[in-house]
């Protein structure tokens, strides 16, 4: 039994008559090889894969689940909530997720989106630098406040400022 070669390379002509050619000569290895094969292996994802990763989501990996353990478990007001989960959420991505900024002096983060945006987007945004500053200065303050339930004159700024810098917290 002759198996046919696959083209190591070519031009998109030379695939087609490759293709057409093969597909005449040995119909049942083309069947096998390359009509079977790649039906199994596209759907592996769509009957095995998705599915799994689906059911993973929703029973012990629930990664939209914002727990907020500076609340107590008891009824809170929706204002309270949205204060906590906010920072929950920022708390959780310098700890979880450690981004290296977080770590890194402001010259260091300076100097790395200096070589990154020089060469490829022009002038350096010195915004993106600071904005590390900024929470920076938020994780220290919330990691202060969290422990304290009464309202702070400064919950409003504060959340104000995270949701302004939301957009540079992931990795």
């Amino acid at each position: 039994m002759t198996l046919y070669k696959r083209l190591p390379w070519g031009t998109a002509k030379e695939w087609r008559e490759w293709r057409r050619t093969n597909r005449r000569q040995y119909p049942i290895q083309w069947f096998f090889r390359e009509t079977l094969y790649y039906a199994i292996a596209h759907r592996w994802r769509w009957w095995i894969a998705d599915p799994w990763y689906w059911l993973k989501c929703r029973t012990w990996h629930r990664y939209n689940v914002v727990v907020c353990r500076s609340l107590p478990p008891t009824w809170n007001d929706r204002d309270r909530v949205l204060l906590h989960a906010a920072f929950q959420c920022l708390a959780d991505f310098i700890e979880k997720e450690k981004p290296w900024e977080f770590s890194a002096t402001q010259e260091a983060v300076a100097e790395a989106y200096d070589e990154v945006y020089d060469t490829a987007y022009g002038p350096v945004d010195t915004r993106r630098s600071c904005a590390w500053e900024t929470i920076k200065q938020l994780y220290y303050w919330w990691e202060v406040r969290k422990g304290k339930y009464e309202k702070d004159e400064y919950d409003d700024a504060m959340l104000h400022r995270l949701i302004e810098v939301r957009h540079l917290m992931w990795t």
